[in-house]
């Protein structure tokens, strides 16, 4: 973590921000660190919401090839 997070808190890349189905994810614009939107504002997420979003992405991408392949009749 960044010295001018230490003092003023993570800046989050607003205008990259994504929505995963179920919250806003963004990355530090200061240390790069990977950022949770909550309804208490913007945070480092736990390892479990890490987890739970590395395994929707994973579902998101198995959907969309299964989608690319019906679309071709397959």
């Amino acid at each position: 973590m960044g010295l001018g997070c230490l003092v003023s808190g993570h800046k989050p890349d607003r205008p990259r921000a994504q929505y995963d189905g179920h919250t806003f994810w963004s990355w530090c614009t200061r240390c790069q660190t990977r950022l949770i939107r909550t309804s208490q504002g913007w945070r480092r997420p736990t390892a479990d919401e890490l987890a739970d979003h590395r395994l929707r992405a994973a579902l998101r991408s198995h959907h969309e090839a299964q989608a690319r392949l019906s679309e071709r009749g397959t």
